[in-house]
């Protein structure tokens, strides 16, 4: 089975192969909005001349038609913009959480290893190398399965107990005021009991042991630092990712906030059309006849050069929104 490590790292490539399509679908629903935005800048003036030269000629649907053309296109880029948004917020919802993980990952394999290198330095001391690693009980002393004794130091002791050629020897006796023998070597079924001048010492790791843990430490702390490496390689194209999805989010509020301004800009003007194209409404002309129904008719007429007037300028307005957009 795999190490757990590598499963938190294939999971965090996953995830980033699955946000990486999420910010092109949004990069892409931003171009096609900036595109309709283009269009609509060159085409949308036309349209609307068109549709007041076709209401003074009494041909409402018409009219409507080249207003829906208008209308159309505002709603189309407001489609796009919103799906644009909405992939670059979870783009940067999810990067903003993967680099949260590469940071705290790269944090912990480095204090990892740095630990291992030290628990691998603390293994490789001379004392430790040579005389292993001992548990002291005070003021005990072994009983049975006694397999050597003999006078000599207590480190001395130690090393006669690890070379023992029977291999049995796991724990030792040391009384520290005899006279003669001091040392006395066991074997691992030794009995215990209290004695004031001596001192037990069971072996827990014996010096090859020690040597292997050392090994494996040194082992798992090239692991930690290679992915230490890895997470933190990791951090400069999401902190790129996250730039770039900002960038675009940012582009796109901003379009977003002018191209409120035509949308509200057409529906006054769709009102307006309504209202001048309604059964019994004044058709709208060029100039009044000096009668009550030319007079509305002209009435209408400026008001929808009125409207016309203030989609274009929204319209206009949307141009110098687009300007500083570069796609990258």
């Amino acid at each position: 089975s795999k190490q757990p490590e590598e499963v938190d790292w294939n999971d965090f490539v996953q995830e980033a192969r699955q946000t990486g399509p999420l910010f092109l679908e949004g990069k892409e629903s931003l171009r096609d909005a900036v595109a309709n935005l283009h269009r609509l800048i060159r085409r949308a003036p036309e349209h609307l001349r068109s549709m007041i030269h076709k209401l003074q000629q009494q041909d409402a649907e018409e009219a409507a038609w080249y207003l829906g053309k208008v209308v159309k296109l505002v709603e189309s880029i407001h489609s796009s913009m919103e799906a644009a948004a909405d992939k670059f917020a979870k783009v940067e919802t999810a990067i903003n959480g993967m680099t949260q993980d590469a940071r705290e990952n790269e944090g912990h394999f480095e204090s990892r290893a740095l630990m291992l290198e030290g628990e691998v330095k603390e293994l490789e001391a001379p004392s430790v190398v040579k005389g292993g690693r001992w548990e002291q009980e005070e003021s005990v002393a072994l009983y049975s399965c006694q397999l050597r004794k003999m006078q000599v130091a207590l480190e001395a002791c130690k090393e006669q107990c690890i070379e023992h050629e029977s291999g049995a020897c796991t724990q030792i006796t040391y009384y520290k005021t005899a006279s003669g023998n001091t040392c006395y070597l066991h074997c691992g079924s030794a009995t215990r009991g209290l004695y004031a001048e001596a001192d037990t010492f069971t072996l827990r790791r014996a010096p090859a042991e020690l040597a292997s843990d050392a090994e494996r430490k040194r082992e798992a702390g090239s692991v930690a630092l290679e992915l230490r490496r890895r997470w933190g390689s990791a951090q400069q194209p999401l902190s790129e990712v996250t730039r770039l999805a900002r960038r675009f989010r940012g582009a796109t509020g901003d379009l977003r906030k002018s191209l409120e301004e035509a949308r509200f800009a057409a529906d006054d003007l769709r009102a307006a059309f309504r209202g001048a194209t309604e059964p019994g409404a004044e058709a709208p002309s060029a100039g009044g006849t000096g009668t009550t129904g030319g007079a509305a008719g002209s009435f209408q007429a400026r008001m929808l050069e009125r409207y016309v007037g203030e989609v274009v300028s929204a319209i206009e307005d949307l141009s110098e929104s687009l300007a500083p957009l570069r796609f990258q």
